[in-house]
Formats: structure tokens, sequence, C-alpha cells
């Protein structure tokens, strides 16, 4: 990256940084384009050379969340095991906890799981046989639905609990849905048996 695209990148990231303090205190309705000016020590001049407006600036900050997930879902497939895959996924999510603990105060995590949404069955299907995959697409997606409003109800608590723990309880609710009475904590059985 050279040094003015650096630049540009450092001010946007910067931007962000001073969004999601503001968010930790104040809803995002109740948000300025002028208090995030103040809180990133940037000019207006600044801000409106990157984005349009705050709405702009939070979907900047969405795409980056979503590249940085779905770059993370690699890792995750490459995973020996489903509970290794998932704890791995957790721990992303849990990483990001304080950040987003903002956004579903604001009521503005929908929209970021909408995008993930999207593109969850192009990941979720790697577990299955092409020819399992039409008779499963219900199921996978009503395990994205139900697997976005536990990230949403996981992340808003205080004290979350740890990933482990979540990983353990997602992953024998997604046995039961996917109808496998396996053992889903270990090996290569499960879901990845799908596979075969």
């Amino acid at each position: 990256m050279d040094g003015k695209k650096f630049q540009v990148q450092e001010t946007k990231d910067m931007l962000v940084r001073a969004l999601l303090t503001l968010l930790q205190s104040q809803d995002f309705t109740a948000i300025s384009v002028k208090d995030i000016i103040e809180v990133s020590q940037t000019s207006r001049r600044t801000f409106y050379r990157h984005f349009r407006n705050k709405s702009d600036l939070l979907d900047y900050y969405f795409q980056q969340l979503t590249e940085e997930y779905f770059a993370m879902e690699l890792e995750m497939l490459e995973k020996y095991d489903n509970r290794e895959a998932f704890l791995h996924l957790f721990r992303f999510w849990y990483g990001k906890r304080q950040e987003l603990r903002g956004i579903i105060r604001s009521k503005l995590f929908s929209p970021f799981i909408f995008a993930w949404n999207v593109h969850g069955p192009a990941v979720i299907e790697r577990f299955f046989g092409e020819d399992q995959m039409d008779g499963n697409l219900f199921r996978i997606h009503f395990l994205i639905g139900g697997f976005s409003n536990s990230i949403w109800s996981w992340l808003q608590q205080e004290e979350p609990e740890p990933p482990e723990v979540i990983t353990d309880y997602f992953l024998s609710i997604a046995c039961y849905f996917i109808g496998d009475d396996k053992d889903q904590t270990g090996g290569q059985e499960g879901l990845s048996e799908e596979k075969s």
C-alpha cells in the first residue's frame, strides 16, 4: 500500500473508531457528524472527502467487518473438526463484543447480519455434498437465522458466556435441526461427515 492509500485508510479507520466510541454511550440516531469529527480530531472537510454522511461511515464499517469475517471463515473451514471450527468462529465474535455492543444497542446489528446471511449458504454448503444442498437449504437458512439471533442475544449481555460454552450449545442445536444424532464435538464426525 502506497503512502497516500495508507493515509486514506488511516483516516477512515480513525473515523470508524470515533463512531464506535460514540456508540458505546449514545444511540446512533443521536450521533452527529460534528460529534464524530470532534472525537476523531479531524475536520468536516476530511469527513466529507471520504463519506457522504454517518450512515455511509457505518456502511463502510460493516463492509470492513464483513471482509474480516469472511477471511476468518476461510480459516474456520480448515479446522480439523466441527467444534474447533465453530469455536474459531465464536472467538472471532467474542473478540468484537465491545464494539458490537454499541451496534446492537442502537439496533444496527441487523443490517450487518443481513449481509452475512446473503453469503452464509455458500460457506455452509462445504459441509454438505452438492446433491444434499437442495434438501438441506431450508434447514441451513433456519440455522443462519438462529445463529444471527444467537450472536445478537449473546453479545448484548454485560458478561457474555465464554466462546467454549456457546460453541457446545450451538452445536447441540445444529445437530438437532440437521438431523444428525452423532457427537458433534470431535473428530470428523457430524456435520463434516456429510461431505462423503
